[in-house]
């Protein structure tokens, strides 16, 4: 389930929402290809409690950060100092 839709650089973002009825996935896609290497999971049970708990939303919380990380490219950072490390 698309979640929200986004622009960045020029390029279409959605975040997407997957439940397989035990967790909660939360992932960004550019067109039908991820985005990035993140991928970001909640236990259902968790997020309840959260939200119980806390009040804090879950949901919104990981579609925000897999929102900010495609926007700020820190998977591609992440990358760069790997390769940077290898050499």
């Amino acid at each position: 389930m698309v979640v929200k839709r986004f622009s960045n650089n020029g390029k279409e973002y959605e975040i997407h929402l997957n439940c397989d009825g035990k967790s909660l996935e939360v992932r960004a896609y550019c067109g039908k290809v991820p985005a990035n290497g993140y991928s970001y999971h909640i236990a259902l049970e968790t997020a309840h409690d959260l939200e119980a708990l806390a009040g804090l939303d879950a949901i919104k919380t990981l579609v925000a950060i897999a929102e900010e990380d495609v926007k700020q490219q820190r998977y591609e950072k992440l990358l760069e100092i790997l390769k940077r490390t290898e050499e």
